[in-house]
């Protein structure tokens, strides 16, 4: 039981940290909102504070629950085509089966960027409130990403 939580921990860890990010080195990502949803679940939403490189992720919603089962979403930027940027968000479980993190759907999101390379992204997260985050093209094709005053 106790090694079934550990390696459920862990998973979990590096499910919230996202793709990569466990390799290197990366700031702390601050915390949009976290809590409780429901009598079982725990959940917290963070977003990069550091420009995305293609093939980065944007924002995650990591999720837990008593007993041990772990989830997340995560939005993750693909690339940009002339004015189009390509984000998928990514809805992923951890198998007790499998004994690892399984993706369950991938959805696409193409936002128009204005003249100024500016778009804005509603997160809908499962347990979170949904939050708009300010997207800016940098010329080396990364995002910056900031939070929408409320």
């Amino acid at each position: 039981m106790i090694r079934t939580l550990g390696l459920a921990a862990l998973l979990l860890a590096l499910v919230a940290l996202g793709p990569g990010s466990a390799l290197a080195a990366e700031t702390e990502w601050p915390v949009i909102q976290a809590g409780r949803a429901g009598f079982y679940w725990s959940f917290s939403l963070r977003f990069n504070p550091d420009p995305v490189p293609p093939g980065g992720v944007i924002a995650n919603e990591a999720r837990w629950s008593e007993p041990p089962q772990s989830g997340s979403v995560i939005w993750y930027f693909a690339g940009v085509n002339g004015q189009t940027a390509h984000i998928f968000v990514i809805f992923q479980e951890f198998s007790k089966a499998a004994g690892r993190v399984l993706e369950i759907e991938r959805r696409p999101i193409y936002l128009t960027l204005d003249d100024d390379d500016v778009a804005t992204l509603t997160l809908l997260p499962l347990y979170a409130r949904p939050t708009v985050v300010k997207l800016k093209r940098s010329p080396d094709e990364s995002l910056t990403v900031t939070l929408q005053p409320k």
